[in-house]
């Protein structure tokens, strides 16, 4: 028997619970383990009673000290927050996780059976007979490197593979090798991504921009249509270089599609060009996967399924952690006294205070298991909706809690994405997840600004009750004209100063309030209004100008045209014309803010306009 494994995860587990000790883990004997607690503990029956009842495993020897054993046989070294999956060791798997998880990293692998030899403390794993020795014996390597208290005996002598069961398929990822049906090439692609990157992601090696979906250098926003109904999807192609898209279910894809009046070409088309990324958060079984598989062939970097988005949320914690100030390893020895002088000021307690102040530490620890489980959907496992949560009022608690819960994993997600993220809502503002997503919001954005380079700035809690949602303000302050072809529309809106333009108008009204506010989008829309009237009266004159140069030099027009107006369609096919068009047309617009927002604004008024008035 060997118990390493299950001890060390044990203690990790305790520092979830309690990220304020330190620990260190002796093996005093193969069958007594010894949880030394280095820190002086007031009430060490309290936490040794909580390691005992809902911590440590049944049956496993270990207990929990306040002094170092006199003698001990070895001194096992603790599970680092940089080697948290550690080859997954000592994680307590259940025969069909067990199942999943071999299937998962092996994706050849055909299991005939597992079963237990207790006389030889053995686990006996069966493989289907037609596969290679030598990957007999990397499976064998995977099995004995979880450090179960049974040893691991990996043989070829089935005839037949055992059907791997997957209940409840929201909250549980299934293998790959289960889902071949589906012809999704993405599903296996990011089952490889997460399981041959775990140890990267976790030590800090591979990062954000290691992710095939991810481009840091352009602006984006979250939407998920999924729910309820949203807002215009042009209105964020207006304003974004990227919209990360959480489709619906297969069965209300047509009511979308009606709702946005948009076709799939459309959705395809914006999504080979880069403008529109699909993210899976449900298993791809339950959404239109016919269709996410051809999308996948026009960009694959286009769709990221659930798999994807575990790496990518464990690496946003990661790099939470290496900024975070509490995560400093000179402030991790004083925390748990700095906890308990907090919790006497505040007048609470030492675990209510470490569940904000230490969030973020908690959240790495226990997001293995959540994510390599259930990706997006385990995110409210570990999310900050758990200290909100825990802290509430008791009145009406349950129902707060479930809201929380069920609107945690977009608000990480567009936290991970660094992407804003824009609230569902039912009959005008009825019902809407907006009062969740900005509590939890302000949150992830305090811990991603408590770090030593921009702590000294403010941060006002009560101030940032006061302020709405800006991107709801954003969202609201335009006319769409959603009559004109999605991809007609894009192509008046495609260049990158245009949205930049657009995102900085929108900051400044999101500023005021809604009369100032309406006033000055008075001011902007008269402006443009004169300026329209101009156009129209030189652009007769200017079109015969052209068209007359174009006899001689056969690429003025053209080359007006794509600076000017975007030629969207040659600038899709190449990207270099993209890229030197936006350089000129910035280069040439007003370096005056107000005559440059004028200007942006005439240009895509055919399509959207601001509102006569803004409430």
């Amino acid at each position: 028997m060997n118990y390493d494994g299950w001890c060390r995860r044990i203690d990790l587990s305790f520092r979830t619970r309690f990220p304020f000790f330190q620990t260190r883990l002796f093996k005093v004997d193969e069958y007594k383990f010894q949880l030394y607690v280095e820190n002086e503990i007031d009430d060490f029956d309290h936490y040794e009673k909580i390691f005992d009842n809902e911590i440590r495993y049944i049956t496993t020897p270990i207990k929990l000290v306040k002094m170092i054993p006199s003698s001990y046989e070895a001194e096992i070294k603790c599970i680092s927050d940089e080697d948290i999956p550690s080859n997954f060791e000592g994680i307590p798997f259940t025969l069909d996780q067990l199942m999943i998880y071999i299937a998962s990293v092996h994706r050849d692998a055909k299991i005939s059976k597992i079963q237990e030899k207790h006389s030889t403390r053995q686990l006996l794993i069966e493989l289907v007979n037609n596969i290679e020795p030598e990957a007999v014996k990397r499976i064998e390597e995977t099995a004995n490197a979880l450090k179960f208290p049974y040893t691991f005996q990996v043989s070829a002598a089935g005839s037949e593979a055992s059907r791997i069961e997957v209940k409840n398929e929201v909250f549980n990822i299934a293998p790959s090798q289960t889902r071949v049906s589906l012809s999704c090439g993405f599903i296996e692609r990011d089952e490889a991504l997460w399981y041959e990157n775990i140890n990267g992601i976790y030590d800090g090696t591979y990062k954000k921009s290691d992710l095939y979906f991810i481009d840091q250098s352009k602006t984006c926003c979250l939407v998920n249509f999924s729910k309820f109904q949203n807002a215009n999807l042009r209105n964020h192609l207006l304003l974004y270089d990227v919209v990360y898209c959480v489709l619906p279910l297969a069965a209300d894809m047509k009511g979308f599609l009606q709702h946005q009046k948009i076709q799939k070409n459309e959705i395809m088309d914006l999504a080979r060009r880069g403008r529109i990324k699909i993210i899976n958060i449900q298993p791809e079984v339950r959404l239109d996967y016919g269709f996410l598989n051809e999308v996948y062939q026009e960009n694959p970097s286009s769709i990221a399924s659930r798999r994807a988005l575990s790496a990518l949320c464990a690496i946003d914690l990661v790099e939470l952690n290496q900024s975070y100030i509490f995560s400093d390893p000179e402030l991790e020895k004083i925390n748990y006294p700095l906890l308990k002088e907090f919790a006497e000021f505040t007048n609470s307690n030492v675990e209510t205070v470490s569940s904000f102040l230490l969030w973020p530490k908690t959240a790495l620890r226990a997001s293995l298991d959540a994510l390599n489980q259930s990706g997006p959907m385990g995110i409210a496992r570990y999310g900050i909706n758990n200290p909100i949560i825990n802290s509430w009022p008791s009145k009406d608690k349950e129902i707060y809690e479930f809201e929380f819960v069920v609107n945690s994993d977009q608000i990480h997600l567009a936290h991970a994405l660094d992407a804003t993220y824009f609230p569902f809502f039912i009959d005008g503002d009825k019902y809407s997840d907006h009062p969740y997503a900005l509590m939890m919001g302000v949150f992830l954005n305090f811990y991603k600004r408590a770090n030593y380079k921009d702590i000294g700035e403010s941060f006002d809690f009560k101030e940032m009750k006061k302020i709405k949602n800006p991107s709801l303000s954003m969202i609201s302050t335009f006319d769409i004209n959603d009559y004109i072809p999605l991809l007609e529309f894009e192509e008046e809106v495609s260049s990158r100063v245009v949205r930049s333009g657009m995102n900085s108008l929108f900051s400044e009204l999101s500023q005021l309030d809604v009369q100032g506010r309406n006033k000055r989008i008075s001011i902007y829309n008269l402006e443009v209004e004169k300026t329209l009237k101009n156009k129209k009266v030189v652009k007769h004159a200017l079109d015969l100008g052209e068209e007359a140069a174009g006899l001689v030099v056969p690429f003025v027009s053209t080359g007006k045209k794509l600076i000017t107006k975007g030629a969207g369609k040659a600038k899709s096919k190449f990207p270099v014309m993209q890229e030197v068009s936006d350089y000129i047309q910035d280069k040439t617009m007003s370096k005056n803010m107000e005559k440059r927002q004028v200007s942006l604004l005439s240009k895509i008024n055919r399509v959207a306009r601001l509102k006569r008035e803004f409430s």
